[in-house]
């Protein structure tokens, strides 16, 4: 402890910290100023910051509430505080750092050309990954569900579709 996500400053922005030991701990003290709190006894070990982190996190949310998440993730970080913010799915599509490996990809799909997705989170040298097909049409899939998994025949499927009961 502490150990989570904490709200800052703007519109459903938060940062996340995640102090496992005695030099995370020192580093985040310094990075928030060494607020007068984090002397308090219930926090000088991590069991004791664990048992209290009810009056812990508060403590630490009033701080990153008076900053963004890049800046308290800044400030913190420059101090050797384990720190980042949390980002948003328009942060992640924005992030150059991002597109430069390869995040962002570009595809032509039935309905959708020349669409941009987000690639796979991990990229391996031998099996890279890809997105091989765009998301499904309605009812594109209803003989392979309802025939294939539930085992329903084609006339079944058909009747359940002219009584739309399946679209």
């Amino acid at each position: 402890a502490p150990f989570g996500t904490y709200r800052c400053l703007g519109h459903d922005a938060w940062l996340a910290i995640s102090c496992e030991t005695e030099e995370h701990w020192r580093a985040l003290v310094q990075g928030l100023g060494s607020p007068d709190w984090a002397q308090d006894p219930r926090f000088a070990t991590r069991e004791g910051r664990r048992e209290h982190r009810r009056e812990l996190d508060p403590q630490i949310g009033e701080w990153t509430a008076q900053h963004t998440p890049r800046q308290a993730m800044w400030l913190l970080q420059r101090a050797g505080a384990p720190a980042f913010e949390v980002s948003s799915n328009e942060d992640l599509y924005f992030d150059l750092h991002l597109r430069e490996r390869g995040f962002v990809r570009r595809g032509s799909f039935p309905g959708w050309p020349n669409a941009e997705y987000r690639g796979p989170a991990v990229v391996l040298s031998e099996t890279p990954g890809q997105i091989r097909k765009g998301e499904p049409q309605l009812a594109e899939d209803n003989y392979a569900v309802l025939g294939g998994l539930l085992g329903l025949s084609r006339q079944e499927v058909d009747r359940l579709t002219e009584e739309k009961v399946v679209y």
